[in-house]
């Protein structure tokens, strides 16, 4: 195995498992965590949406999306209602309880977008967040449009 694809998928591992502690610790009072914040952010800032695009959105399965929006609702966060042109369709709004929680997440994403750019520069940034949504987009199409195949085949150096 390519020992800079360990690092990379160990370092993102690590990075995900210590920003959901971190998002985890910051909203408890809130009693919504990690998987719901980016929900709830969501829902507060695009009122009326359907679940169906949150779960286009987020790149998850419909149980998953179901799961969050009970969470929110039975939280107070969120209500779900039938659309008055079609009612077949279910809206997701925001209530007012979610204005707080929204700002505390808006200050979480803040202060941890300063703790991992503390000491770097703009430029080094900007690589950065360009190379992993590179990464999040070539995993992306390989999920969505490639064939993983479990034999081995020639390995790629990271810097080739």
């Amino acid at each position: 195995m390519n020992e800079d694809f360990t690092s990379i998928g160990r370092n993102i591992s690590s990075l995900t498992r210590m920003m959901r502690m971190y998002y985890d610790r910051g909203l408890e009072a809130y009693r919504i965590g990690w998987g719901q914040q980016f929900f709830l952010q969501y829902i507060y800032e695009h009122p009326g949406r359907m679940p169906q695009e949150l779960t286009e959105r987020f790149h998850v399965d419909k149980g998953t999306t179901t799961k969050v929006l009970k969470k929110l609702c039975a939280e107070g966060y969120v209500a779900i209602e039938v659309d008055k042109r079609d009612h077949r369709v279910r809206i997701i709004q925001p209530l007012k309880k979610a204005e707080e929680a929204v700002k505390q997440i808006r200050m979480l994403h803040q202060q941890l977008h300063q703790i991992l750019t503390d000491d770097m520069s703009e430029a080094e940034c900007d690589a950065m967040e360009q190379s992993l949504e590179q990464l999040r987009i070539r995993l992306r199409n390989e999920l969505l449009h490639g064939h993983i195949s479990h034999t081995s085949g020639a390995e790629r150096n990271c810097n080739e």
